[in-house]
């Protein structure tokens, strides 16, 4: 697990850039695009029209750290991502980091937060990898409303 401490040292384009890279590093820019826009679109919802915090968190750093939405923040990620973005965190508190895969990220996450990209998701909110078997619990019965490289893509909210 990643110490509080430790994530409330990272800005909030840090935190948009390392959920990138825990979720989507190996993906061609489009679909790191396309990841970056579901954190963009739960950030702008305001679910219910009420003003009221949603249920997938508020602002940049809210949404990516929102316990169970992106996989990549718990240990029970899989596929080693939580431990290469704990990794990450510790390099980024030590310093500027270098790596190819982040600094890519972190431009994307610099470009979304500013509102530099369209959405190549068409307001979807929630992803999956296209691959994954048995779909999550939430996807059953629903139908994309894309693709992108390997990921597909859903909008719930309405």
């Amino acid at each position: 697990m990643i110490a509080s401490a430790d994530l409330a040292r990272l800005t909030d384009a840090q935190i948009v850039a390392v959920t990138l890279y825990g979720e989507c590093r190996s993906e061609p820019i489009e679909g790191i695009i396309a990841v970056a826009n579901v954190i963009k679109n739960r950030v702008q919802a305001d679910l219910g029209g009420d003003q009221k915090p949603d249920w997938w968190g508020e602002g940049w750093r809210g949404v990516c750290l929102k316990p169970w939405q992106f996989s990549c923040w718990h240990p029970e990620g899989g596929e080693g991502n939580h431990a290469k973005v704990r990794e990450l965190v510790t390099a980024l508190l030590a310093g500027p980091v270098t790596d190819r895969q982040y600094v890519e990220c972190a431009a994307v996450a610099t470009c979304i937060m500013r509102d530099w990209f369209r959405d190549n998701t068409k307001g979807s909110d929630h992803y999956h990898v296209a691959t994954m078997i048995p779909r999550p619990t939430w996807a059953k019965g629903r139908v994309p409303v894309t693709q992108v490289a390997k990921h597909v893509f859903y909008k719930l909210a309405a």
